[in-house]
């Protein structure tokens, strides 16, 4: 899910209210799962706007934590929204876990409305699937 190292024991982490601002128009939410070096539930808040796209993401495991970040992009020819992480707003990672940042991410919207894709962090050596289901 946020890209992590490998090896942890079985943690449970305290999991706070995500630190986002209000679902604006053109935003909506998504959750689902990524299935990375850990497998983690994700909620994606993806906002279309003039300047491309932006949004909010919180990956989640009781194994090795939790992280919020923003994420941009933008669409591309082929409809693909590419976009990666440009900060990190709170995370708290399970001793033996490191919270690293998604280099890319490629999603694409299917007909029923599922966004699916992959996401790859450089810095953990990390290359996750994402399938995820709007849900606002």
């Amino acid at each position: 899910a946020t890209a992590l190292s490998c090896g942890a024991p079985e943690v449970s982490a305290p999991l706070p209210p995500q630190a986002t601002p209000p679902i604006g128009a053109g935003c909506a939410v998504y959750q689902g799962v990524v299935s990375g070096n850990d497998e983690m539930r994700a909620t994606f808040t993806l906002c279309r706007g003039a300047a491309g796209l932006s949004g909010w993401v919180r990956f989640a495991s009781e194994r090795s934590g939790w992280s919020d970040r923003e994420i941009a992009g933008s669409v591309d020819p082929s409809g693909h929204l590419i976009m990666k992480d440009t900060a990190v707003i709170a995370a708290a990672a399970a001793a033996g876990w490191e919270f690293c940042p998604v280099d890319r991410y490629e999603l694409v919207q299917t007909a029923s409305g599922r966004v699916e894709g992959s996401y790859r962090s450089t810095a953990c050596n990390d290359f996750a699937r994402l399938i995820l289901e709007r849900v606002q």
